[in-house]
């Protein structure tokens, strides 16, 4: 039996995801590394950081999958004290390539907010927006106050933070994995008549500006957000190549 390369599995997955359906600004697939070395296991974590590199090393796991890409500008220094740099020299010396799944990620079918969508158990999903951003489902009709400790414990996490009347019903949710606050994703949650708003890092000044219309926002964490579709990754590539060693790492830098 011939040994996987790490191009069996970034051409599967860019099957999956298409990298072609990400972002113009983004840059997902290989950021560094070789896709015809061999195979000997996967990391999976939302972003290539010192911790998940060295637990990638101390694993034996020389493909570090991500959601996060590591190099969106270009590089003009590679050097070990300043970031991204470091993490470049800390891949090559060990002999780890990385590959990003993020934008092509989010807007799959079987993607990033699809995935948060049912781990929150919103029903009757659909695309929030044309170009396969967003969800829009709907929960279980409750109060904001009880929606949002429903998903402190589901998602495990109590940094959630709300805006709106604790009173408000919450019957349809949208909700965009990551930095979605933009006008245009929430402007499509207000025609889809979404009762409230999830995403993460939330201007002061949309909480502000959308109140005249009613709208209730939840503001998660990245990590909580995004950190499902990796445990759901794993799941699909543990499926697809049995017998290959795939570990998840990293953790929420929010305490």
């Amino acid at each position: 039996m011939n040994m996987l390369k790490i191009r069996d599995v970034t051409e599967y997955l860019n099957e999956l995801y298409p990298e072609i359906t990400a972002e113009e600004w983004d840059n997902p697939g290989l950021n560094v590394g070789n896709s015809d070395d061999s195979l000997k296991g996967i990391c999976l974590a939302l972003d290539a950081d010192e911790q998940v590199i060295r637990f990638a090393s101390d694993n034996d796991l020389n493909l570090i999958i991500t959601h996060h890409p590591l190099l969106f500008n270009p590089v003009k220094q590679i050097r070990k004290n300043t970031f991204p740099g470091n993490m470049i020299y800390n891949l090559i010396k060990n002999d780890i390539s990385l590959y990003s799944l993020h934008t092509n990620a989010d807007c799959a079918d079987n993607g990033v907010n699809k995935v948060f969508a049912e781990k929150i158990k919103l029903k009757n999903t659909r695309v929030l927006k044309e170009n396969g951003l967003g969800i829009v489902g709907n929960t279980e009709d409750m109060e904001l106050k009880n929606f949002v400790q429903y998903l402190k414990s589901v998602l495990n996490d109590n940094n959630i933070k709300f805006s709106g009347s604790q009173n408000k019903s919450i019957k349809k949710v949208a909700l965009t994995c990551g930095a979605g606050c933009e006008s245009v994703l929430i402007d499509s949650a207000l025609k889809a008549g979404a009762d409230i708003y999830i995403t993460s890092e939330i201007k002061h000044n949309y909480l502000i500006d959308y109140k005249i219309y009613g709208m209730a926002f939840i503001d998660i964490g990245h990590f909580t957000m995004e950190y499902p579709f990796m445990e759901n990754l794993k799941l699909i590539l543990s499926n697809k190549f049995q017998n290959l060693k795939i570990k998840l790492a990293g953790e929420n830098p929010f305490n």
